[in-house]
Order: C-alpha cells, then structure tokens, then sequence
C-alpha cells in the first residue's frame, strides 16, 4: 500500500487517498488497489474531491494545534500610541477591510475551472468543488500524477484569490506587510 506524507485524508470507500503537505501547496494522490469499483455515486472525481477535504481538515487540525495559545495580556490597539499619518493608515486600513472581503466574497462565488493532464477542477468558494477525468490516462500511476497536478493548479488559483482581491487596497497591503502573509 502506497504512503503518503503530509497530511492525508482518504475518501469514504478508502480506496482514495489525498495529501497535503503542510504549506497546502504541495499534493499527492494515491489510487488504491480496488479504486474503480469503490467510489460509488460521483465516481473516482466524488472520491478524490472528498479524500482532498478530509486532507484539508486533517492539515488545518495539525495547523490549529501548532499554534501557541493567544497571550491574555496583549495591548489593546486604543492603548497604542500613534502619530497621525499611522492613525490615518490604519483608519484607512480598515475601511479597505470592508472592500477587500466583499472582492473576496465575489472571486469566491464565481467557479474557476482548470484543467490539467486531462483533469478538469473547478474550485468556487475557496475550495475544490468537483474534479473530473477528461481525457485518457495511461496507467493508474499515470491518473493519480495527472489528479495531483490539476489539484495543485487549484490550489494556486485558490491561494491567489486573495492576493487578486487585495490589489485595489494599499493602505490594507501595507499594514499587513508584503506576501506572504497568512489571510
């Protein structure tokens, strides 16, 4: 049985399973002895996309856990001593909050769709929302090498949704600094 590092999730038939390692960037997927008959309703695109959200869970679980316990003491933003044009920025700052979440909001709604290898992903609202084979692929090595590569690209164009919508926000930019930075 193949292993997978990273963080992995499996679809319900286990004969699917999906990784991610802990950047969420990099993805692997495996196609286990019995795939083609174990998926059930949706088909191996069903099972891949329900292995990459158990991954998902399993990555942000791992993520969640990593993180340091919030400092009760921390200083209160009224506390903090401000010149003007630092005032004047966060003030701005957070009114391109507003404007950057709705942007946001609207590249979310709207389906992407790439395709690679002969595999078809369409992300909508920050996530994979389906996956489909469109073309041949020559061995089961093969289809899971052409899976995680168009699982990658959808990634990306998940993880750049942000980057897109927060162009139109400079003071927003500035005060969280230059990418990458974590939304």
């Amino acid at each position: 049985m193949p292993t997978i590092p990273f963080h992995a999730g499996i679809d319900a038939s286990g004969r699917v399973r999906v990784g991610l390692d802990a950047s969420g960037h990099d993805v692997r997927v495996a196609l286990l002895p019995g795939w083609r008959t174990a998926p059930g309703p949706g088909g191996l695109g069903r099972a891949v996309v329900d292995a990459l959200d158990d991954a998902v869970v399993a990555r942000t679980t791992a993520w969640a856990r990593a993180i340091p316990a919030p400092r009760l003491s921390a200083p209160r933003l009224s506390t903090l001593r401000l010149s003007a044009p630092q005032e004047r920025l966060l003030r701005q700052a957070h009114q391109e909050l507003a404007e950057f979440r709705q942007r946001l909001a609207e590249l979310r709604a709207e389906p992407v769709t790439v395709e690679v290898a002969g595999v078809r992903v369409t992300v909508r609202h920050g996530r994979v929302a389906r996956v489909r084979i469109t073309g041949p692929a020559t061995s089961d090595a093969a289809l899971a090498s052409a899976l995680a590569a168009a699982l990658r690209a959808a990634l990306a164009t998940i993880a750049a949704q942000p980057v897109t919508a927060l162009a139109g926000s400079p003071a927003l930019r500035f005060v969280l600094g230059p990418p990458p930075f974590t939304l």
